[in-house]
C-alpha cells in the first residue's frame, strides 16, 4: 500500500503512550503518515452508563477529526487501528457516516456488540474482499470485552471470542487486553498486513476461549441485577479516589523531573495529568491550574543549559493552562511574576492578561494574538518576531524594547498617549543594527542570513511614508 496515512485510536482511562510506540515503529517499517487521536480521558463511569449522550461525545469528535484527516490527506490511503472503547466509537463513525470510506480497519480489544451490521460498513473498506481489509484481533486473556458486555447494555465481547461475520477476519492470540502493542506484535502481524496484505495466522484458536468455565461465567448478565447500581456506585467512588492520587502522584513526579532538568519526561508526565484534568470538578481543576502556574513561573525563571526541552515543557504548560481555565490569565499571576523571564514561543493568544509585567522577558516569537492586553508592561522585553494580530493595547508600555520587531502591533490600534510610550524606530541600518546587538546576546551577524533577511524587510516595511514609524516619528 503506498504511502496510507494511519490513525489510531485509544481507550477508556489512558493516556495512551502506545500511539507514539506504534508510530516510531511504522515510520521505521514503511513510507506512512501516523496520526494519533485523542478524544481525552473517557472513565469507568460514562462507559458504563448506557447513555448514548455520553458515549456520544467521542464519537462525534473523532468524526470531526477523522474529517479533518481526509480533506488534509484527500489523495492517500486511509487505515483506522482502534482498541478498546475506541472500536465502539470507530465502528459507530462508520455506521453514522457511509460516506467515509477506509482502506483497512484495525480493531483490538473490542467491545463491538454482536449485532453490529457489518455488512453495511463492509462497503466503506476498499479492499479486493472486505474481509481482507477488516481484522478483528482477540485476545483468549482479554475479560475486559466479556466484563462490558455483562455490566452494561450496548457492548460485545467481540475482542474475545471474535466477531464471527463474513466481512470480518478474526485473529487469536494468547494475550490480554494490552499487549497488542508490544513490538514483537505490532512488527509481526501489523506491519505484514498493512505493507503486504498478508493477514497471517494468529497462534491461538478460538475454542481456547469458548471452553474456558472462567469466561462462561463472566458472561452471566449481571446488568440485569439491582447490585448493578451500587456497582456503580462503588465504581464512582473509586474513580474519584484514582484521580485525586493520580493527580497527586503525578504533581510530584512532574516537580521532581523539573528540578532535575528531565523536561522531556515531565512533558510526557503533564499530557497525562491533562487527559485528568478532563473530568475533574472545577473546585479541583482551579487547584491544578494554580499549580500549572507555579510551575510555569518556575520553569521560565530557571537557568539551564537544556533550553530547547526546557522551553518545550513550559510551551506545554500554558498550553493546559489554557485549556482548563478561564482564559484569564490575570487570575493565576501576580502584576510582576512574569517580569525577567525566559517564555519564547509562548502562545498567549485569545488570553485575557490584564496588568501583567512582562518586563525584561525574553518574548521572542511569542504569540499575543486576539489578546486582551490591557495596561501590560512590556518595557525592556525582547519582542523579535512576536504577534500582536488584532490584540488590544490599550495602555500597554513598549518603552526600551524592540518592539519594531514585533509583527502585527498597527498605528490604529494605538492612541497618542500609548504612541509616547514607544521608543523611537531605528532610523537607519547601523542603528538597527547597534540596537538588536545591545538587546541580544548573539549579534545580528551571527543571525541566519534567513533570519537577517526577514528582520530587515520586516523594518523596511515599517519605516515607509504612513507606517508605523513614520507616523510615530511626526508626533
Amino acid at each position: 500500500m503506498e504511502n496510507p496515512v494511519v490513525v489510531l485510536v485509544h481507550g477508556i482511562r489512558t493516556a495512551a503512550r502506545w500511539q507514539s510506540r506504534i508510530a516510531s515503529i511504522f515510520s521505521e517499517k514503511f513510507e506512512c503518515s501516523v496520526i494519533p487521536l485523542k478524544y481525552g480521558y473517557f472513565d469507568l463511569i460514562r462507559f458504563l452508563l448506557p447513555l448514548s449522550w455520553l458515549r456520544g461525545q467521542p464519537v462525534r469528535y473523532l468524526e470531526k477529526q477523522i474529517r479533518s484527516v481526509i480533506a488534509d490527506y484527500p489523495d492517500r490511503p486511509l487505515i483506522l487501528i482502534a482498541h478498546s472503547f475506541g472500536t465502539y466509537a470507530i465502528t459507530r463513525v462508520l455506521l453514522e457516516n457511509p460516506d467515509i470510506r477506509l482502506s483497512r480497519l484495525i480493531l483490538c480489544g473490542a467491545v463491538v456488540p454482536k449485532s453490529f451490521d457489518w455488512p453495511r460498513i463492509s462497503q466503506q473498506i476498499d479492499a479486493t474482499e472486505t474481509r481482507k481489509g477488516i481484522v478483528n484481533e482477540c485476545g483468549t486473556l482479554d475479560v475486559w470485552p466479556v466484563m462490558a458486555q455483562s455490566m452494561t447494555w450496548g457492548y460485545g465481547a467481540s475482542g474475545t471470542f471474535g466477531v464471527g461475520s463474513a466481512q470480518v477476519s478474526d485473529r487469536f492470540h494468547r494475550i490480554g487486553h494490552s499487549e497488542f502493542f508490544e513490538s514483537d506484535f505490532v512488527e509481526r502481524f501489523w506491519v505484514s498486513f498493512l505493507q503486504d496484505d498478508v493477514i497471517l495466522p494468529g497462534p491461538a484458536d478460538a475454542k481456547e476461549v469458548s471452553v474456558s468455565v472462567k469466561f462462561q461465567l463472566l458472561q452471566f448478565p449481571i446488568r440485569y441485577l439491582i447490585a448493578l447500581s451500587f456497582v456503580a456506585l462503588g465504581f464512582l467512588a473509586l474513580e474519584q479516589v484514582n484521580f485525586d492520587g493520580d493527580a497527586q502522584r503525578l504533581q510530584k513526579k512532574i516537580s521532581s523531573e523539573i528540578g532535575n532538568g528531565e523536561y522531556l519526561a515531565a512533558k510526557a508526565r503533564l499530557e497525562e495529568l491533562d487527559s485528568l484534568m478532563l473530568v475533574q470538578e472545577k473546585p479541583e481543576k482551579e487547584k491544578l491550574n494554580y499549580w500549572l502556574a507555579d510551575q510555569f513561573l518556575r520553569i521560565g525563571g530557571k537557568s539551564s543549559f537544556d533550553y530547547h526541552d526546557m522551553r518545550l515543557l513550559n510551551r506545554e504548560v500554558l498550553k493546559v493552562l489554557k485549556a482548563h481555565s478561564s482564559g484569564v490569565l490575570r487570575e493565576y499571576f501576580s502584576e510582576h511574576s512574569l517580569s525577567g523571564l525566559d517564555l519564547p514561543f509562548m502562545d498567549f493568544s485569545n488570553l485575557t492578561i490584564r496588568s501583567i509585567s512582562f518586563e525584561d522577558s525574553f518574548l521572542v516569537g511569542a504569540y499575543f494574538d486576539d489578546a486582551e492586553l490591557a495596561s501590560v508592561d512590556f518595557s525592556k522585553a525582547r519582542l523579535r518576531y512576536a504577534t500582536f494580530y488584532d490584540a488590544n493595547l490599550k495602555n500597554v508600555d513598549f518603552s526600551h524594547s524592540d518592539w519594531y520587531n514585533a509583527i502585527g502591533i498597527r498605528f490604529e490600534q494605538l492612541s497618542i498617549a500609548e504612541l509616547k510610550k514607544f521608543d523611537p524606530c531605528p532610523i537607519n541600518l547601523k542603528a538597527f543594527q547597534a540596537r538588536h546587538d545591545e538587546i541580544y546576546s548573539l549579534s545580528f551577524s551571527g543571525l541566519p542570513d534567513p533570519q537577517r533577511t526577514e528582520l530587515l524587510d520586516h523594518w523596511q516595511e515599517i519605516m515607509k511614508p504612513g507606517a508605523i514609524c513614520d507616523r510615530l516619528g511626526a508626533l
